[in-house]
């Protein structure tokens, strides 16, 4: 998931400032993973991105800003991942499966940045908000899928989105508590719990 974010047609200058922007998100998003979020300084993000302090505070006001950004990014690349050919000739519940694998797999190879960075996400100021652009797009996928009939139209599309959403923090949470994580099976685990949510608990009637 490490695609650059830049976009095709924009000028030299606005290329420089949105690599610039995305230096220093990977900047902070290194130091969280080896400093903690409490602990990293904009001294360490600058230090790490090669640019001066005063550039990172000319895009970000604060470490919370930072956060945003970095999850935000998440989710901008989730969406990059629906828009290929693939994604195009599957369903919606194939595409959100494939959205936890993608999770799943991001998580596993950056443990140490995404246990600091959850906890930082929880201690934010409005996490089921700006905060949480994954739940935003499970919730377009799920919509996406009621328009088509794929889903049903009674459920509210953010609502199941956000319970997937807690499902796969819960998940990830227990990932991080198990002894050691390899040992849990992050990504089976997720489609679990997709699957209760699709499906649900209720008892199928006989055919």
């Amino acid at each position: 998931m490490n695609m650059s974010m830049a976009t095709p047609g924009t000028g030299r200058r606005e290329r420089h400032k949105q690599q610039t922007r995305e230096r220093i998100i990977a900047a902070a998003a290194a130091s969280f993973a080896e400093q903690g979020f409490d602990g990293t300084t904009f001294d360490h993000i600058a230090e790490r991105a090669d640019v001066a302090r005063a550039t990172v505070f000319n895009y970000f006001s604060d470490r919370q800003e930072l956060l945003r950004a970095y999850l935000g990014q998440r989710g901008t690349r989730l969406r990059a991942l629906l828009e290929d050919e693939a994604a195009k000739e599957q369903d919606s519940a194939a595409r959100l499966a494939r959205l936890l694998d993608t999770l799943a797999a991001f998580n596993q190879d950056n443990e140490r940045e995404w246990r600091a960075v959850l906890g930082a996400w929880r201690q934010m100021r409005d996490p089921y908000g700006e905060g949480a652009p994954t739940a935003e797009v499970f919730g377009e996928v799920i919509a996406t899928g009621q328009a088509a009939g794929e889903f049903a139209t009674g459920a509210d599309a953010r609502a199941t989105a956000l319970l997937l959403f807690d499902a796969y923090i819960g998940v990830i949470t227990r990932w991080f508590a198990a002894a050691p994580a390899a040992r849990f099976d992050l990504r089976a685990a997720l489609q679990q719990a997709l699957a209760v949510v699709l499906h649900g608990i209720a008892r199928q009637p006989a055919q």
